[in-house]
């Protein structure tokens, strides 16, 4: 019933009310701060939103808010793990060109060797043996394995055991 700038404000404080209250539902509080022209705290609920479907198995949510929370200005590790949502998603659903695309975007948006990068190297990996793309698979390992010999770490396993794989 608020018209304007009273409308923004009042989603604003609706947000800010429910996330003090300790509100659960991720979308409920993204689409409160997105109407309440608050960008920065949307992008955040929409990352969880999207973290839930995927756990939930709501691979078109996941994808959908996740997507929401891109448009809003997701950037870094933010928008790595974001990307990496949709992998994920598009991999359940069988769209492993997708998958791959939506990884190699993950591991260009992450800082190179950290864990987001590593687990979005998984997936590009994962999905690029699905699709028999050999020369993918090839630069990841090899990317995966300077890595490991320069620094070693845990997060370079699962990576490295599906490219092997």
């Amino acid at each position: 019933m608020l018209a304007g700038e009273d409308r923004v404000l009042g989603h604003r404080l609706a947000a800010a009310w429910l996330e003090e209250a300790g509100e659960r539902d991720a979308l409920t509080l993204a689409e409160h701060f997105a109407r309440g022209q608050a960008p920065e705290r949307a992008t955040v609920w929409y990352q969880r939103a999207a973290e839930q479907a995927l756990e939930g198995n709501d691979l078109e949510a996941a994808v959908k808010h996740s997507e929401r929370a891109i448009a809003l200005g997701a950037e870094g590790e933010a928008l790595a793990e974001l990307l990496q949502v949709q992998a994920e998603a598009l991999k359940w659903r069988g769209a492993n060109a997708d998958a791959r695309e939506a990884a190699r975007k993950a591991m260009a948006a992450a800082v190179r060797g950290s864990e987001p990068w590593c687990a979005a190297a998984g997936e590009v990996v994962a999905a690029s043996g699905k699709l028999g793309d050999r020369g993918t698979l090839l630069e990841i390992s090899e990317a995966l394995l300077g890595l490991a010999a320069a620094s070693g770490g845990s997060s370079r396993v699962v990576p490295i055991a599906r490219a092997a794989t």
